[in-house]
């Protein structure tokens, strides 16, 4: 699952502890972290810490979307010591049983809707007209390839459940993935949240502790359709998007 900045992070420290455990013979042992984009800053911000508690030890953050962190070790046999992904099923789909024997939920996250002072209508936006404000002509909306990066698909659910639920939306989604063109589809959080910042978008969903790690606006979902409450989860399923796993594999649900 996606990993918000708070305690339980202390489960993943304590992993890459582990790791340095091992590797006290050499200086400067390298240990090889394949992490999602969205959680880039955190694991960097751990892997600091684990080396400042182990000098020997070397944290090589390699960032990615999931998908594409897990295919490096089951497409291309690359060697990781540890894989951090945005959502456990990308593990569980692409490495077990094959690569990986355990997987280790960390923390849950919601989808919100992120923009910046620059954003059109960033003063007029919210939870109640968000669909609404992103039809608008001239509003710049980005999207993550869903075959990259769970943010992707997560942010399909997303339109796919509020078209549900948000009265008189039929056809929401489509009318949204409409709006996205190719070259504002990226391949991970990191990427979509740099256009941003960079004024080339104006509005981005993306994981709330990502929104807040980089102090930017947001508006918040109904828990509805943020995909941030697991009692829903019934709920939640209602919603489906291909996605495809494997980068030759054919989409699955």
């Amino acid at each position: 699952t996606g990993v918000l900045l708070d305690s339980k992070l202390a489960a993943v420290a304590l992993l890459l502890c582990a790791l340095a455990l091992g590797g006290c013979r050499k200086s400067r042992e390298p240990v090889t972290v394949f992490v999602a984009a969205s959680l880039a800053r955190a694991m960097g911000e751990l892997g600091e810490a684990v080396e400042r508690a182990n000098p020997r030890l070397d944290v090589r953050l390699e960032i990615s979307g999931s998908q594409t962190a897990c295919r490096k070790v089951a497409e291309l046999n690359r060697l990781a010591d540890l894989v951090v992904a945005a959502d456990v099923q990308v593990i569980r789909r692409i490495l077990v049983p094959d690569w990986a024997e355990k997987v280790l939920p960390v923390a849950g996250n919601e989808v919100v809707l992120a923009h910046m002072e620059h954003s059109r209508h960033t003063d007029q936006i919210s939870t109640d007209n968000w669909h609404e404000v992103l039809q608008r002509p001239g509003v710049r909306l980005g999207l993550v390839d869903p075959d990259l990066a769970p943010m992707g698909y997560r942010t399909l659910l997303v339109w796919a459940l509020a078209e549900r639920f948000i009265p008189g939306q039929r056809g929401l989604s489509a009318r949204l993935q409409a709006r996205v063109p190719a070259s504002q589809r990226v391949p991970h959080e990191g990427d979509l949240l740099g256009r941003l910042q960079a004024r080339a978008l104006d509005y981005a969903f993306v994981y709330r502790s990502t929104a807040e790690d980089h102090n930017l606006k947001l508006v918040p979902l109904p828990d509805t359709y943020n995909l941030g409450e697991a009692a829903r989860a019934r709920e939640y399923a209602l919603a489906q998007v291909q996605v495809r796993m494997r980068s030759s594999g054919s989409p699955v649900p």
